[in-house]
């Protein structure tokens, strides 16, 4: 298990994004055992009601929100001008799903989330070793 902060020493704040409280609830615990400091939310709007209060380093949020998808959620950060990476969570996504995924340039990691395929892509994305 690799606990490495960011270069500045600082551990990097991750915004979760699941409406799944089981899956939720074991993303934070997944991620906090890998040093990130996290902001868990059920819906789409709830975080982006907090969005510019509580900065945060990255976002995984999940295809179907409810509320909102996950990549809509993302176009309307970006319209706010929050410019941080995001991945998207999903089940099965379909090719629609995955070009407009890549149109954005947010990548998917499917559920069931199976080894280190999240913490991998989320490093990659924070530039962590």
């Amino acid at each position: 298990m690799n606990k490495t902060p960011d270069n500045n020493g600082e551990r990097k704040v991750i915004a979760v994004v699941e409406g799944d409280p089981a899956v939720r609830n074991s993303l934070v615990f997944s991620l906090e055992t890998e040093n990130f400091i996290i902001r868990a939310y059920a819906r789409g709007q709830d975080f982006l009601d907090s969005a510019a209060a509580t900065p945060v380093d990255a976002l995984i949020a999940e295809y179907n929100l409810g509320d909102i998808t996950g990549l809509d959620l993302v176009d309307e950060l970006r319209l706010r001008h929050f410019g941080f990476p995001a991945i998207l969570i999903a089940t099965h996504p379909n090719q629609t799903i995955r070009r407009k995924a890549a149109y954005r340039k947010i990548p998917i990691v499917e559920k069931p989330l199976l080894g280190n395929a999240l913490i991998d892509k989320l490093r990659e994305l924070l530039n962590q070793p």
